[in-house]
């Protein structure tokens, strides 16, 4: 307080310097002007985003392994040899299921007070981890091609994990279980379907 009344007259002169000016202004916006109370509002906002982004590391990772998978060469247990088909039913059901994520932040930040294209735009850039979890699942899938299987069911467990841990608790806490549920149910079959035609 002292500080600001201090250096108040400095910066009103053009006299302060740049830290004193910089102290003038944060006093002004945080202290006087009450900022701290929307940040503190904003701080689930904030997780939310952040839970968003990081979580699309792991979906990352399974569609760079199974681009991995298809530049190794290798087959299923049957003989079957991966084709790209596969890994591009795997990036597209898993851009298909991203795109309600997005939207979700979107609608989070539109309710904090964002404008519609900040939005949007925070929705649509949450999800550009995912590009780096597929940059490395394919850089590891062709360094150790022996790790491969184990690498494969290590991205698919991840993604189970992500529906047991977060989807299905969060769906049965707020009342939506049998709707989560279903869409689960309809999501199975969405992506054998994707897999019959692709493959």
């Amino acid at each position: 307080m002292e500080l600001y009344e201090l250096w108040k007259p400095l910066m009103r002169d053009g006299a302060a310097s740049f830290w004193q000016e910089f102290y003038v202004k944060f006093y002004q916006a945080f202290i006087e002007g009450s900022r701290w109370k929307q940040y503190l509002n904003g701080v689930g906002t904030t997780l939310l985003v952040t839970a968003m982004a990081l979580h699309h590391i792991p979906e990352g990772l399974t569609m760079g392994v199974g681009y991995g998978a298809v530049a190794a060469g290798s087959t299923l247990p049957s003989g079957v040899a991966l084709e790209m088909s596969s890994a591009f039913m795997v990036t597209g059901t898993t851009l298909l299921q991203n795109l309600p994520e997005g939207l979700v932040v979107a609608t989070a930040l539109r309710a904090e007070g964002f404008s519609a294209k900040r939005s949007w735009l925070c929705g649509v850039f949450s999800g550009c981890t995912a590009p780096i979890g597929a940059i490395l699942g394919a850089v590891a899938s062709q360094v150790a091609g022996s790790l491969l299987p184990f690498a494969l069911a290590a991205a698919a467990g991840a993604m189970v994990y992500v529906v047991i841990e977060e989807v299905i608790p969060e769906a049965n806490a707020s009342g939506n279980g049998n709707a989560a549920t279903v869409a689960c149910i309809g999501g199975l079959c969405l992506v054998m379907s994707f897999s019959s035609l692709v493959g």
